[in-house]
């Protein structure tokens, strides 16, 4: 099997694990310099996920490691995220992690709780 073929299989294979992870990450409120809630929540998440290491810095990040050897690869994401604004114009809760069919909806889905709950 190719290795797109690979990648592709596995995608949709937790995908739905994927979008939980990431509903529980969106409900948590995590402003700029305010993350240790949803610092915390990743770690459970890479945890669950069986990493390897799982450390965390005083600056925010939050590090992992999964096998080991000459090659890296080195995925990253940020946990902060603005303030929503006029609650009134968003059609569903800037938190509630609403999960409905293809879209995991609040604030951080796009930018970048996602990439994150893809870890």
């Amino acid at each position: 099997m190719e290795t797109e073929q690979q990648v592709l299989m596995l995608a949709g294979k937790y995908r739905d694990w994927t979008a939980e992870n990431l509903s529980r990450l969106i409900k948590i409120k995590s402003f700029s310099c305010c993350e240790k809630d949803v610092m915390d929540e990743l770690k459970q998440q890479m945890a669950e996920a069986g990493f390897d290491e799982i450390m965390a810095d005083p600056l925010g990040n939050v590090i992992g490691r999964i096998g080991e050897g000459k090659r890296l690869l080195v995925i990253d994401a940020h946990l902060d995220i603005r303030e929503p604004g006029v609650l009134e114009k968003w059609e569903t809760d800037p938190y509630s992690g609403l999960i409905d069919r293809d879209f995991v909806y609040g604030r951080g889905s796009v930018n970048q709780k996602a990439g994150a709950a893809s870890f």
